[in-house]
């Protein structure tokens, strides 16, 4: 089974080695390529490309492609490993099966032809049919057998007495699997007709087999019930053969998967657990291990394969011993549990790298069987790839860094440090399907310092952001549910996010609230309630439901808050108090 990959520019970025045999020596494809060039059939079809490559479409295949004396079909398929969208078009060889077709096809003409001119002389029919090397089979309209030559006899080991009058589809070993949804089981299977049809076959030993059939449907005359003429080969080993190549065909591209995971992941530990789990596989290798280097003469083993693990070195130290640049393992003293890892003269170690500077190693061992050279240059190459896949892994954590601290400073208040208004309304939506998901309740806080413009006009406004985050902090200290949420709304204004919360608890944290900033005791000469600093605060809670409306939870909240300074202010009102 040969394969090509290309993107969404029709470009081929990758192709199997034995394509070229394939295709007519005028056209052979290469790297970068357009496939359109190698492929004409696919001119024309580039919208649909498009949408198999966005996974709108999972499939297409396009049958009877013919170069020169060689046949192929062409399945195209989006790429599910590449990390871009591509396009998967898999070539598969149908010369074989075309000529086959062919042949049965032949073979299914001449006896319906031989029957249809020996109908009155059954005696002539038997010898036509005997010499036959093909299984031929003849039922009537219900299915059942009228006639079976000597090669059904020998293929499926049943006498023709013990297989007449019996239905077709005893020889099916998956008939109920096929037959699904068919209004009457004992008509002949329709399936059949018109097309080659491959069915997995059963033996009277139990051996199963893949027979190609070819049915057609023989008539008599008008008034004579129509029988049917099936020919089968056995396509067994052909089949064994494709699928032989279908594994090998994988292998390659497995080969190449492991260089493209190391080398566009930018998670470290999956490319590590990846890599040693390929290469044991791969190599079939008694244990392939990842070792760190927590500095020049010491290291710890991060990711372990093994073929038969009865000794785990993960998260064990080992001494680093080096002897003419080669690098050996040795047990630490300190650490008593650590295995010894037992050393052959055919290991590998390959040192990996960080930006030039040692990080560890990757360490390869099999007895089974010496190296070859071209599986010691693929361990290079993969060394080679880690290390770059090393290099990228730190170049990300510090890309990570470097955003979580911009994305901290764009979801804070500058002057508060508490979370900002698109933070707030962030984890309110988060929260707000948390909570439809789990019928739980959700409440809402608004709270406003009372007078605050007199307090500014007063005492000037850096005594007036010196109260605001006085009041901050207070309002963060009386929250403390990881879950809650304390927001700077606007100006004077601050709001509260309370996931789970019942009516009750809401009254008595917003009481709460408000006596402790009344507490504090801040001088508000200005004030015309008390010559103290004092909030005024509204509440809202409920319970959402699927496809409503977080802003009616806050529209609440805010009337309540509207309700507390109608009636003085420094006071605290529940929505559902004034609704």
């Amino acid at each position: 089974m040969d394969y090509l990959i290309c993107d969404a520019d029709w470009k081929i970025q990758e192709l199997s080695l034995d394509l070229h045999d394939l295709l007519s020596e005028e056209i052979q494809p290469r790297l970068n390529g357009d496939i359109r060039n190698v492929l004409p059939e696919l001119i024309g079809l580039e919208e649909l490309m498009i949408t198999i490559i966005q996974g709108e479409c999972s499939h297409f295949e396009i049958e009877g492609i013919q170069r020169a004396s060689r046949y192929f079909d062409l399945s195209l398929m989006p790429y599910p490993q590449a990390t871009i969208p591509q396009l998967l078009v898999m070539v598969c060889d149908t010369t074989e099966k075309m000529i086959l077709k062919q042949e049965l096809g032949q073979v299914a003409k001449e006896a319906e032809l031989a029957l249809y001119r020996l109908s009155r002389a059954k005696s002539y029919i038997d010898q036509v049919m005997q010499v036959i090397s093909d299984v031929l089979i003849v039922t009537n309209t219900a299915g059942r057998m009228k006639y079976v030559n000597k090669a059904t006899e020998e293929l499926f080991g049943w006498t023709a007495a013990e297989l007449l009058h019996q239905p077709l589809t005893i020889l099916f070993a998956d008939f109920p699997r096929v037959i699904t949804g068919q209004k009457a089981r004992s008509e002949f299977p329709a399936w059949l007709l018109g097309r080659d049809v491959e069915v997995i076959c059963v033996t009277r030993r139990g051996e199963r087999l893949m027979v190609a059939f070819s049915c057609t449907q023989l008539r008599m005359g008008h008034s004579v019930a129509p029988e049917y003429v099936c020919v089968g080969r056995d396509v067994t080993l052909r089949k064994r053969t494709e699928a032989r190549m279908v594994r090998q065909s994988q292998h390659d591209r497995l080969l190449g998967e492991i260089t493209r995971n190391i080398r566009q992941s930018l998670e470290l530990d999956q490319v590590l657990q990846t890599t040693v789990q390929m290469v044991q596989q791969l190599l079939h290798c008694d244990r392939v291990f990842i070792l760190k280097a927590e500095n020049h003469i010491q290291g710890k083993v991060l990711h372990m394969a093994c073929l038969d693990c009865q000794d785990n070195y993960i998260g064990h130290r080992y001494r680093l011993h080096w002897h003419n640049s080669h690098l050996t393992l040795q047990a630490l003293h300190c650490d008593d549990l650590a295995p010894p890892i037992p050393w052959e003269e055919q290991d590998l170690i390959f040192t990996l790298f960080n930006q030039s500077q040692f990080w560890g190693s990757l360490v390869i061992q099999r007895s089974s069987s010496p190296w070859t050279s071209e599986e010691l240059y693929l361990l290079r190459q993969l060394a080679d790839q880690v290390s770059i896949a090393i290099d990228q892994a730190e170049l990300y954590r510090q890309l990570q860094q470097a955003n979580e601290a911009l994305q901290a400073q764009a979801d804070s208040d500058a002057l508060t440090q508490l979370a900002n208004r698109r933070a707030f309304e962030a984890h309110l939506r988060r929260e707000w399907q948390l909570a439809i998901r789990e019928s739980t309740s959700l409440s809402i806080i608004f709270a406003d310092v009372d007078y605050f413009k007199a307090y500014n006009d007063y005492y000037g406004h850096p005594e007036g952001d010196r109260c605001l985050v006085k009041i901050a902090h207070m309002l963060r200290k009386s929250v403390q549910r990881p879950a809650d949420v304390v927001a700077r709304y606007g100006g004077e204004e601050f709001i509260v996010l309370l996931p789970n919360t019942q009516k009750e608890g809401l009254m008595h944290l917003m009481e709460n609230i408000r006596q402790a900033i009344s507490n504090l005791q801040i001088p508000h000469v200005r004030s015309p309630i008390t010559d103290h600093v004092t909030l005024s605060l509204g509440g809202a809670t409920e319970q959402p439901k699927p496809y409503s409306d977080s802003q009616a939870l806050i529209l609440h909240a805010d009337q309540a808050l509207y309700a507390a300074k109608s009636h003085g202010r420094n006071c605290a009102v529940l929505w559902s108090s004034i609704c």
